[in-house]
C-alpha cells in the first residue's frame, strides 16, 4: 500500500509486532476516542501503567530517545 501510494513510511509499528495488546502494560499510548467518541475513556489507575503518554512524541520523550 505503501509503495502504491508513495507514502514516506520506513516501519508500521503495530500490536502485532510486539504481541502485546490492550490492556497489556506492554501497549502504551493512550487513544482517548478507543471505545467511540461519546464513551468515557478508560481510567488510569495510579501504579498501573510504567509509563503513560499523549502520544508517540510524548513518549519518546519519556523514554529518553
Amino acid at each position: 500500500m505503501a509503495k502504491r501510494a508513495g507514502l514516506p513510511w520506513d516501519c508500521v509499528l503495530s500490536a502485532e509486532l510486539f504481541h502485546h495488546y490492550k490492556p497489556d502494560r506492554e501497549a502504551y499510548v493512550t487513544r482517548p476516542l478507543e471505545y467511540g467518541p461519546n464513551q468515557r475513556p478508560h481510567r488510569i489507575t495510579d501504579g498501573e501503567f510504567d509509563f503513560t503518554a499523549t502520544d508517540f512524541l510524548d513518549l519518546a520523550d519519556q523514554l529518553g530517545v
